[in-house]
């Protein structure tokens, strides 16, 4: 879904880099690098992007699906809360795939003051 989503995108004008694991290396490493600096400033990834990525000034992460659990899940919206800054993070929850989760994530959200 990463490449449909950036082909429909970049097909509408927008600047967009894709991170999968089905690219090369050397792939990833450019869109990364274009996305870091702010070349192009949308950004579509699977979880690949989850951990490991210090990339400062994200200011909204949407999931199109939960993570499978709630680490994972701290992990992919820290994006937007690196070095103090603050950001927005969207997740679309399914009931029928998602409700494992559930219990877990209302209660870090509870705890983080969210809605």
């Amino acid at each position: 879904r990463v490449e449909q989503y950036s082909k429909a995108f970049n097909g509408r004008g927008f600047e967009v880099a894709a991170l999968h694991g089905d690219k090369r290396q050397d792939q990833r490493d450019k869109d990364l690098a274009e996305f870091s600096t702010g070349k192009v400033w949308l950004l579509f990834a699977t979880d690949v992007c989850a951990r490991g990525l210090d990339i400062k000034s994200v200011t909204h992460v949407v999931n199109f699906d939960m993570a499978r659990d709630v680490e994972s899940y701290v992990h992919r919206i820290g994006r937007t809360g690196r070095a103090g800054n603050t950001g927005k993070s969207i997740t679309f929850w399914n009931e029928a795939y998602d409700t494992e989760c559930a219990p877990a994530l209302a209660k870090i959200a509870k705890e983080a003051g969210q809605e």
